[in-house]
């Protein structure tokens, strides 16, 4: 249900000083698509590069550019690491994906295709924390940048022109920057702000944020199960749609708001890429690995 505007007033106080002043960016539009009369599918599998992370490596990169920067590195279970290695060749920029190879492999070929150096390991995180020291390098993780919030205002400001009476929002969150981006829209749109529901797989950055948010929108968090992503993408074959599975865990909780609620906006953050696997990975899987491949790559 509606916030009274007193709480929305005291929100953007924290929202000002969490996210900064207002930027718009020069982005692309992503579609929306009807599904039915409750439902609406917010098209960012459609994106350049396959997943609403456009949206923040596109403005990330962008500057790192303008700061002379040539590498970058990060940890990433998929979709940032394509969106990083297709934006970085466009920049002349190389990125250094490290993922865990229990990850989706499909994504983990997309970032190879696009130009990216792709890293396994058991601990994707550590191993680019250690790469980014030992080489000098920008390390890049959404959920350690707050400045990041406002490159994904522009998915809530284009809700907002699209559906302006939606009732509740859904999509997928780890690092929060997205949620947190849209939430930013809406407050500093002046407009009340519809229910936000996240979907996540356990581990939630930014939790207390987000929590806090939640409540005052009368949002929730939501988990899921493979059975809910199982059926969620047969609804979704039959209506001619594909996704990934976090658009998929996020498409069957919006079918389950949409039973006592309308418009309901489901976020479908991600594609489903080409079943394949990656070429030429290079595996860290011990120290020595770890020098070998600094040693290779410390004069570049």
């Amino acid at each position: 249900m509606a916030i009274v505007h007193s709480l929305y007033v005291n929100s953007c106080v924290i929202c000002n000083r969490l996210f900064g002043p207002r930027q718009m960016m020069n982005q692309h539009y992503t579609p929306l698509q009807k599904f039915s009369q409750q439902i609406f599918l917010k098209r960012e599998d459609l994106s350049p590069t396959g997943s609403h992370k456009f949206r923040y490596f596109q403005k990330k990169i962008s500057q790192l550019k303008s700061h002379g920067v040539s590498r970058i590195v990060r940890s990433t279970t998929g979709n940032a690491g394509i969106s990083a290695a297709m934006i970085g060749k466009e920049f002349g920029i190389s990125v250094f994906a490290v993922m865990s190879e229990k990850a989706d492999l499909s994504k983990a070929r997309q970032i190879e295709l696009e130009g990216g150096t792709l890293i396994f390991s058991e601990s994707p995180i550590k191993t680019a924390k250690l790469l980014s020291k030992k080489l000098n390098i920008p390390l890049i993780r959404m959920s350690q940048d707050d400045r990041g919030i406002a490159h994904y205002e522009s998915l809530g400001n284009e809700i907002i022109q699209e559906i302006p009476n939606a009732r509740a929002i859904v999509l997928y969150c780890t690092s929060g920057t997205s949620t947190l981006g849209i939430i930013s829209a809406y407050l500093k749109s002046g407009l009340i702000c519809p229910e936000i529901h996240i979907v996540h797989p356990g581990k939630l950055y930014r939790k207390q944020v987000i929590l806090k948010f939640l409540q005052q929108c009368h949002g929730r968090a939501w988990r899921f199960k493979k059975g809910d992503i199982e059926r969620a993408g047969k609804t979704l074959q039959a209506f001619g749609v594909e996704s990934s599975f976090e658009g998929l865990a996020s498409f069957h909780v919006g079918m389950k708001l949409s039973k006592d609620r309308s418009p309901v906006v489901v976020i479908l953050t991600g594609k489903k890429w080409p079943e394949g696997k990656p070429e030429n990975p290079i595996r860290i899987r011990s120290f020595e690995d770890i020098q070998k491949f600094i040693n290779s790559h410390s004069l570049l």
